[in-house]
């Protein structure tokens, strides 16, 4: 927020002191590289990044961070090392391939997008968000079908996240 109200130092304070709370967390040291790469301290956001993907080899941020960073700052060769990171760790990560599948259904390409929510439906099957957004892309293929089921599936999902926390909302209640 402070970045977003171009207070650079209250940023710097806030970052330094998440840091000193937690300086083992990869997020918050790619977060510091963002507080300093808008402040203008390159070296400092470098060696952040760096720092954070050090911590967590797959920050999908901190590798996102790097990328835009080493492009920025004219490197294409680096930047395409950390592409590279990038692309596996997202293939890995179902939020990421979930991600993708929406732009890739918002630039009118579903078979793509369809492919994307597969993978990510594959890695967290109980998401019913990823169930719905499938249906979507195959009702723009025009495979009614497809659709039906896969609405029909986040339906289910969504049924049983509302009864999981209907039982956890009637436990907290406590004793009459």
């Amino acid at each position: 927020e402070y970045l977003l109200q171009g207070e650079h130092a209250a940023a710097t304070e806030a970052i330094d002191a998440a840091l000193a709370l937690d300086g083992s967390s990869a997020t918050i040291w790619s977060n510091a590289g963002v507080v300093h790469a808008r402040s203008g301290r390159r070296d400092e956001a470098e060696r952040a990044y760096l720092r954070a993907v050090t911590l967590q080899r797959d920050h999908i941020g901190a590798l996102s961070n790097l990328v835009g960073f080493f492009r920025a700052g004219g490197n294409p060769v680096r930047a395409a090392t950390y592409e590279r990171r990038l692309q596996r760790a997202q293939a890995q990560d179902p939020f990421s391939q979930f991600l993708i599948g929406q732009s890739r259904a918002d630039a009118g390409v579903p078979a793509d997008a369809i492919a994307h929510y597969r993978r990510a439906i594959r890695m967290l099957p109980r998401e019913p968000q990823f169930h719905r957004s499938l249906a979507d892309a195959y009702q723009a293929l025009g495979d009614v079908t497809a659709a039906e089921r896969a609405r029909e599936r986040a339906s289910r999902l969504e049924k049983g996240q509302e009864a999981r926390r209907g039982i956890r909302e009637a436990d907290d209640l406590g004793p009459g």
